[in-house]
């Protein structure tokens, strides 16, 4: 029994014409490569800039902290909301400054 199923395959299309060069086709390449590596430095560019507002506001919150710290003013909310790990060792450090003083 014969198979119904087509025999023949789909041409994949080519992305140049019959009539386009060797070199334009390098050229539309080219043109295909620079704008993937635009692409790929902006995400990156972008991922950094993020990563460094998110580490200035951490630094500000902690400045802040510090100097209230340091002013002898009460524990404020803004040191709870950091990992607790980190607010232990900034205690056990204050702890130890303020032993040596």
């Amino acid at each position: 029994m014969a198979s119904t199923r087509s025999t023949q395959r789909t041409q994949l299309r080519q992305t140049t014409s019959p009539t386009e060069s060797p070199r334009d086709a390098f050229a539309a390449l080219a043109r295909r490569a620079a704008r993937l590596q635009i692409a790929g430095c902006t995400a990156v560019a972008m991922s950094f800039a993020g990563w460094a507002l998110a580490v200035d506001r951490f630094a500000q919150v902690f400045g802040d902290e510090l100097l209230r710290r340091i002013a002898g003013e009460t524990d404020s909310g803004e040191l709870s909301r950091l990992p607790r790990t980190a607010a232990d060792h900034f205690d056990a450090r204050v702890a130890r400054v303020a032993n040596e003083t």
